[in-house]
């Protein structure tokens, strides 16, 4: 369960990426690091994390977690049936 509440959370993921814009990565990573104890797959959390760590290593890891995240909140079933009801090629095609 989440140690902070929505708005704390936001707050924090909003000084995080001041601090990554700003090219202080060290801060960004500690205050993402927060983030993700509290809510593991947070895709948003993720990806910027994917742009303070040390390594390609370290952001492909990042990366894969972002996938991972939208993976579980994606509606497949959603997906098929728009792919079911609409059979024709888009007009750019």
């Amino acid at each position: 369960l989440s140690s902070f509440t929505k708005g704390d959370w936001m707050d924090k993921l909003k000084q995080a990426t001041e601090y990554a814009k700003s090219g202080n990565k060290i801060k960004a990573r500690q205050l993402l690091a927060e983030l993700l104890q509290s809510e593991p797959n947070n895709e948003l959390a993720w990806l910027w994390m994917s742009g303070v760590v040390d390594n390609t290593s370290q952001q492909r890891y990042c990366l894969e977690q972002v996938l991972f995240a939208r993976r579980k909140t994606f509606d497949f079933r959603s997906l098929s049936t728009c792919f079911q009801s609409s059979r024709q090629r888009p007009s750019y095609w």
